[in-house]
């Protein structure tokens, strides 16, 4: 079994914040379906949430290059470091 993530980033309401809410959808990569209750997590730990029953998932992350962790029990862990946010994104 494999994982994957799916991640888009929604511009804040406010222009002037420093943090984004990202969000996202976790799938099995095989069969393309849903996982519901994978981890996924900032790499420094300062902010994570879990996925809900269709997979998908939202957190507000700062203005960085971000590593982000997507674990669940059975699979393997999937981890980037090529997330970047950025001001105006």
């Amino acid at each position: 079994m494999d994982d994957s993530v799916a991640i888009g980033v929604v511009r804040p309401a406010h222009p002037e914040a420093q943090d984004h809410y990202l969000q996202g959808r976790v799938v099995e990569a095989a069969s393309g379906e849903p996982l519901t209750g994978a981890v996924v997590v900032v790499g420094d730990r300062s902010a994570g949430t879990v996925s809900y029953e269709n997979g998908r998932f939202g957190l507000t992350v700062p203005d960085d290059v971000l590593v982000l962790e997507v674990s669940l029990v059975g699979y393997r862990s999937w981890i980037s470091d090529s997330v970047r946010v950025a001001e105006g994104d």
